[in-house]
């Protein structure tokens, strides 16, 4: 149990820590589009592709939380399925689905990010 409950406080941190990269992508987006020239071209295209970078960051991120909290739906409607003594199976096929769905999520939030390092940081 304690091994099981270590794991659920490391993935509850990952995801916090995920949803703080998020957080940050947002910003940068918005940042980047106010000053790329949507209104006043100050910086132009590169800083608009920042922006649209940032925006890939933080919508597959998003996909990748909205996942999570699908999977935590499911799981507790499991439960309380089971607990009434019904069949919760096809939750659980559910439950894969998304998982898969949300694993690819984050791997996509990861390819994006490394787009947005190299649209920062040229060279990087």
């Amino acid at each position: 149990r304690a091994a099981v409950a270590q794991e659920a406080v490391g993935e509850a941190a990952r995801t916090e820590a995920l949803h703080e990269v998020r957080k940050a992508a947002k910003r940068l987006r918005y940042a980047a589009e106010e000053v790329s020239g949507r209104t006043v071209p100050v910086l132009g295209r590169k800083t608009m592709r920042l922006a649209t970078a940032a925006e890939e960051v933080h919508d597959e991120l998003g996909e990748h939380r909205d996942g999570i909290a699908m999977q935590r739906l499911l799981r507790e409607e499991a439960k309380r399925l089971a607990a009434r003594g019904e069949d919760a199976f096809a939750l659980g096929v559910l439950h894969e689905a998304e998982r898969l769905r949300t694993e690819s999520a984050l791997w996509r939030a990861q390819r994006a990010l490394e787009r947005l390092l190299a649209t920062a940081v040229p060279g990087a």
